[in-house]
């Protein structure tokens, strides 16, 4: 498989709001800081983290982040949840 393939195996499993999830029909699952970190971790392992991909990463994770190393589960607090691990 190569690069272009990859890429586009995992916009398939992207959301609305950039973050990789676990299922292909762009919802967000409330998991998306998780499969989007471990994309991160391939896409940097196989070489395929270009100055695109990364302002890519960057972008969605930043949507996620209420104060500096503070993130909520999904962009904005878009569930508005309010549990202990709605922010990790």
């Amino acid at each position: 498989m190569n690069k272009t393939q990859i890429l586009k195996e995992y916009d398939q499993y992207t959301d609305s709001w950039g973050l990789i999830q676990d299922n292909n029909q762009q919802d967000t699952s409330g998991n998306g800081i998780r499969y989007t970190t471990e994309a991160l971790i391939v896409f940097k392992k196989y070489d395929l983290l270009d100055n695109t991909q990364r302002q890519r990463f960057i972008t969605a994770l930043d949507r996620c982040e209420i104060q500096t190393s503070l993130l909520m589960k999904t962009p904005f607090n878009s569930f508005g949840y309010q549990a202990n691990d709605d922010i990790t």
